[in-house]
């Protein structure tokens, strides 16, 4: 099967820099969403909402990398979200 335009650029990232280099900016990238969120949550503005939603987009992407990498498809990861989210809705109508 042939590599999509955006798995072909995630390919390329593991073959230049390696698991070791990619984890280690997975767990920068959520960290910086992380700040960002607290950012946000402190002071609401356009500025951090910005902020937040620049931070979100580079830790999506290392999601997609990852999912890419490891060959996690996003039919397995829907099925397991409406599991969380079905337990979620359960939590809600007990709580």
């Amino acid at each position: 099967m042939a590599l999509t335009f955006l798995e072909k650029i995630y390919k390329e990232c593991f073959d230049k820099w390696g698991l070791d280099a990619q984890v280690i900016m997975f767990n920068e990238e959520l960290a910086s969403a992380i700040k960002a969120l607290s950012h946000l949550y402190r002071n609401f503005n356009e500025a951090n909402l910005a902020e937040f939603k620049d931070e979100l987009a580079d830790a999506l992407v290392m999601i997609d990398e990852f999912m890419y990498e490891l060959n996690i498809s996003t039919f397995d990861i829907a099925e397991i979200k409406a599991k969380k989210i079905d337990r979620l809705l359960e939590k809600l109508k007990t709580s």
